[in-house]
């Protein structure tokens, strides 16, 4: 039994990979007993992530040890710091375009704008490096637009709430309007 089940994903996975098959996506069950204590214990680690994907926090982590000690310990200049660190990002950006692995849809595209203005914030810190000496080649409306794409990663969660409550609220206010008019309709005939 346990012999076909391997044989039959095995099989099923070649498939989907020569994109004869698609299996769905697998969800986490809370009455597995390991998953149960796995989720227990370190749940908030992994949740928020597509079952085959329960990794990614790790690669995460990954990611930042390399952007924040690895390079600046290993590597002395600068802008080969700024450097390392643009293809270190570009790396990690592809891999979570390619993989989207958050089971939430918004998420994935949050963290993916997220991961894009990390990439401009430190082009910006290569170009700016590279014209220290000259004088107007890095302009405010440059330093404007890139402090303006950081600030728009806590502003649009709030947004776009606002934007789902008030699409809401006016439905049911439309809806309650409609019901309104027939109901004076009905009571006029």
């Amino acid at each position: 039994n346990a012999d076909l089940r391997l044989w039959l994903l095995a099989t099923a996975q070649s498939m989907a990979r020569n994109g004869d098959l698609l299996i769905p996506d697998a969800e986490w069950e809370p009455s597995n007993p390991k998953q149960e204590l796995a989720v227990g214990c370190i749940g908030y680690l992994f949740l928020q992530y597509k079952v085959q994907f329960w990794w990614w926090e790790l690669l995460e982590m990954v990611r930042k040890l390399v952007l924040a000690i690895a390079i600046p310990i290993l590597v002395k200049d600068l802008s080969a710091q700024v450097t390392l660190g643009l293809f270190a990002l570009l790396f990690f950006f592809s891999a979570f375009i390619w993989g989207r692995p958050y089971r939430n849809s918004f998420i994935n595209f949050l963290q993916a704008y997220v991961h894009f203005v990390l990439l401009c914030t430190l082009y910006y810190g290569y170009v700016s490096s590279s014209c220290e000496g000259e004088s107007g080649s890095c302009t405010l409306a440059a330093q404007g637009v890139v402090i303006f794409m950081q600030f728009a990663i806590l502003l649009y969660p709030v947004l776009r709430s606002a934007c789902i409550f008030f699409t809401r609220t006016s439905t049911t206010k439309t809806e309650g309007n409609v019901d309104d008019q027939s109901t004076s309709q009905s009571a006029s005939t």
